[in-house]
Formats: structure tokens, sequence, C-alpha cells
């Protein structure tokens, strides 16, 4: 995972990239995130992303948009 602070006020980005496996072992796909994060308070943040799925020969096979926030608990 790969995170940094973008331009503007309490921006950063991160990217991350997993992989996935057959139960035989062989692999079948990489996933890349992208996701673009706004702290909304000192606990809490909103964020936009999308994550690319290729498959075991690099082709692109799906595009998910995601939205989330978060608020920090105890």
């Amino acid at each position: 995972m790969f995170g940094q602070r973008e331009a503007g006020r309490h921006n950063y980005s991160v990217r991350a990239v997993s992989y996935g496996y057959t139960a035989e072992g062989d692999f079948a796909f990489r996933a890349e995130a992208t996701e673009a994060l706004q702290l909304t308070t000192a606990d809490s943040f909103t964020s936009t992303g999308t994550v690319q799925i290729f498959d075991a020969d690099g082709n692109l096979i799906a595009t998910i948009c995601a939205r989330s926030t978060a608020t920090r608990f105890e």
C-alpha cells in the first residue's frame, strides 16, 4: 500500500495492489485500488475510489467504483 499527501487541506491519496490465486496456487488475477481521501474531522474521513481487476494475462476484466466514510471509535 502506498499513500501520500495531496494538494489542499487534509487531502490524501492511497494505492494498493493485491493478487489472487487459485486453490492450486496458480496466479489468477491482480487488483489495483486507488482512493482519494479527505479528512473531515480529526476522527473521520470520506473517500472515493476505483478498483481495477486484471486477469492473469493482464487484461482488464472489471472496474468497480467505491465511496466510503469512516469514524474512529473506541
